[in-house]
């Protein structure tokens, strides 16, 4: 099942309460029930365009797919990439119980990584 999964990328965000976050720009709490329990079953293209813009991010990125039990083991399915295996974890909140020399090291590592 092709599912949105708006939790994970607010997560990624930094965004520490989804319903505050989403009732600022604009959506209906029922609305917000829906897309944060991934129990929303159409979301148009402009919707999701503009979730993408707002989120800097692509479509694969909101989409999370569980396969049936069909497709379960199936490691050549297309849909493979949008499998995911865990919620990520905020990144803020690991860099704030990073020391100082860390904090260094991760700029230094995420610069190498972005080429500047």
């Amino acid at each position: 099942m092709l599912k949105l999964n708006l939790h994970r990328i607010l997560t990624l965000r930094g965004i520490e309460n989804p319903y505050s976050h989403l009732r600022s720009k604009g959506y209906q709490r029922h609305k917000i029930t829906n897309l944060m329990q991934g129990k929303n079953a159409t979301v148009n293209l402009e919707e999701l365009e503009y979730l993408c813009e707002a989120y800097g991010c692509t479509p694969n990125d909101l989409l999370e797919w569980t396969p049936s039990k069909k497709n379960e083991n199936n490691e050549s399915h297309p849909l493979q990439p949008l499998r995911r295996s865990k919620m990520p974890v905020s990144i803020y909140k690991i860099i704030e119980t990073l020391p100082p020399d860390r904090l260094e090291e991760l700029e230094r590592y995420i610069l190498e990584k972005d080429g500047k």
